[in-house]
């Protein structure tokens, strides 16, 4: 089953970033009813109304004298063995600490002392251990040019590596096989999976569309937590399945689909921290029977779809507020962690027709915690700052 998604202008895109191939589109679908907020609040049991929070009087407590909390004795070689991980192998404070065994809070003690006093001594490791290995002909500065290269070609192959090596180094001579042990031990690389981005994702134009609308809107008493409907869509087909999977070791892993290319079928949603909503006229007649909701804004992409001129004066008629968001800004809403990981439940189950597609979205929006959906928002909230620093997304 293939999942697209919106590119921010309107554009069809996959998993991947790449254009969507050309699909059908079951006009049908859309317009059923999956779920809504009365039914989500129903099987999640969730309470719509604020309550105002109750004092509550304090009381003292009786002091335990027995002290509990153990410590840990770290020798030279725990410290040698944390900054090993941080410097040579260019590891995050947190994984060095982790892989050398330390505790998270003592290891930063002790970055902390060395960064004010880079010239604390840190103990070598003593081993009277030979090696029959020839030593690496790679170096700091051949560490310090794979790095930058794989910075600036994140596609590229370990041969792509190779080649680009020898040809900046005269006379290097290596094998694939040592330059990928040097990419994974020395430089820190491994291999992920690439998310592509547009190039005008952030670009100045689009840094400062951001920052001049979380102004604008910030003015207005916009509140992503407080009074904010988040709205989008998202296409599904029956096709959609895991892009790994078990098999025995020289097989491929083969899962049979009813066809290379599945009906499409778009769902369009709506989710706040009250829970999952709807659509447009439905998600508007949802909202009508909840007073608390009365005047929030429904917040939603540039995409066609959304048209100002078709969509807007629906929205405002009923009491609500539209709000477009910038483009290329799908951080700024949470909805777009919702369908991910709503697609990442449905490709759990067996998809056979687009009955079990339409169960499988529905059991899977009504299973996702409101928590969940308020952690969502919260991240669209901790990337303001961001917009309007007018730093990349």
């Amino acid at each position: 089953m293939n999942f697209f998604f919106e590119d921010g202008r309107g554009g069809i895109v996959d998993d991947s970033g790449n254009e969507a191939a050309t699909f059908v589109v079951d006009p049908s679908f859309r317009l059923a009813n999956l779920t809504n907020l009365h039914k989500y609040i129903k099987n999640k049991q969730v309470i719509v109304e604020n309550e105002e929070p109750k004092d509550v009087d304090m009381k003292e407590i009786p002091v335990n004298k027995e002290r509990s909390t153990t410590y840990n004795t770290y020798m030279n070689e725990d410290r040698l063995r944390y900054f090993f991980f941080l410097h040579e192998k260019l590891m995050k404070p947190a994984d060095a600490a982790k892989l050398a065994n330390v505790n998270p809070e003592t290891a930063r003690k002790w970055k902390r002392e060395y960064d004010n006093d880079p010239e604390k001594n840190i103990p070598f490791k003593k081993t009277n251990r030979t090696s029959k290995r020839a030593p690496s002909q790679l170096n700091e500065n051949h560490k310090m040019h794979l790095i930058n290269f794989f910075n600036e070609n994140p596609s590229a192959v370990i041969q792509d590596a190779v080649e680009n090596l020898t040809k900046s180094f005269e006379g290097l001579e290596i094998k694939k096989s040592r330059v990928a042990e040097f990419m994974k031990e020395e430089c820190n690389l491994s291999l992920k999976v690439v998310t592509r981005r547009p190039k005008a994702r952030n670009n100045q134009k689009n840094l400062e569309a951001r920052a001049n609308w979380v102004k604008e809107w910030q003015q207005k008493g916009l509140h992503f937590m407080n009074n904010c409907v988040f709205l989008d869509e998202a296409g599904f087909d029956v096709n959609m399945r895991r892009s790994r999977g078990w098999a025995q070791r020289g097989k491929p892993a083969i899962e049979e689909t009813t066809s290379a290319r599945g009906v499409s079928h778009t769902v369009i949603g709506a989710i706040s921290a009250y829970g999952v909503v709807n659509f447009i006229s439905d998600t508007l007649d949802i909202m009508d029977e909840f007073p608390n909701l009365k005047g929030f804004h429904i917040v939603m992409d540039n995409a066609p779809i959304h048209h100002h001129d078709i969509v807007d004066p629906i929205i405002s008629q009923r009491g609500y507020i539209p709000v477009h968001l910038p483009p290329y800004s799908p951080e700024l809403n949470p909805i777009e962690m919702f369908w991910k990981v709503l697609k990442d439940r449905v490709k759990r189950g067996k998809l056979t027709d687009a009955e079990t597609l339409s169960s499988g979205i529905i059991e899977g929006s009504e299973d996702i915690p409101v928590e969940h959906l308020q952690s969502f928002i919260q991240h669209s909230i901790n990337v303001i700052p961001k917009c309007l620093n007018k730093e990349p997304l």
